[in-house]
């Protein structure tokens, strides 16, 4: 009889001592893992919710502005000035005198300056735009108020000549490398179809 109970507690002895020795086998591994590394550690909510490539949704519309180009017509001493299709200002200019004429062209402004010096004509130029790379022609305002009565005839030594006000305006507008085109002649279109001018449409004579 008590042999039997000491075999029976001899038994659960033995059992409980086995399920320890495992538990403790088990808590060693486990506590080894993770002291080397991350092995078999969960990602963090950074980690598994943090996008590869973020994705901007706030993107941006580029609106592009209608190019701004400047026609001159000689046989009218008259400047159109465009955006895009569209005639946004008309101006009265002087061109250049016979023996000093305005040549008709394809040109674009290459410098600017709110006042050059001419030595040749000892005159200031207001809100000078140069054509040529060379200087010798330009868009150009003028001291004094002499010459604005000569603004829609011929009156230059081959630049034009625009009032104060209109240079000025047309200063702030153009941009290095604005298109400039001068021409012997041109038909503006009548103003209710302006609106609908092209510049491929456009003939000179």
């Amino acid at each position: 009889m008590i042999t039997a109970r000491l075999l029976r507690a001899f038994t659960l002895i033995t059992i409980f001592g086995l399920f320890s020795l495992s538990g403790a086998r088990l808590s060693a591994q486990a506590v080894s893992t993770d002291s080397e590394g991350s092995a078999g550690k969960p990602p963090s909510y950074s980690d598994s919710m943090q996008p590869d490539n973020p994705v901007d949704t706030a993107g941006e519309m580029i609106v592009e502005e209608p190019e701004l180009h400047v026609l001159i017509s000689l046989s009218d001493q008259q400047m159109w000035v465009f955006e895009g299709d569209t005639i946004v200002q008309r101006f009265p200019v002087s061109t250049g005198v016979p023996g000093h004429r305005t040549p008709a062209g394809n040109y674009s402004v290459h410098n600017k300056a709110l006042r050059a010096y001419s030595r040749r004509y000892e005159r200031w130029m207001l809100h000078w735009m140069a054509i040529t790379a060379d200087g010798m022609y330009g868009m150009h305002g003028l001291e004094g108020t002499s010459y604005l009565r000569r603004l829609g005839s011929v009156a230059s030594h081959g630049c034009i000549r625009l009032s104060r006000e209109n240079a000025e305006w047309l200063y702030s507008r153009v941009e290095i490398g604005t298109r400039v085109e001068i021409v012997d002649d041109w038909d503006e279109p009548p103003e209710e179809k302006q609106t609908e001018y092209r510049v491929e449409q456009r003939y000179c004579l």
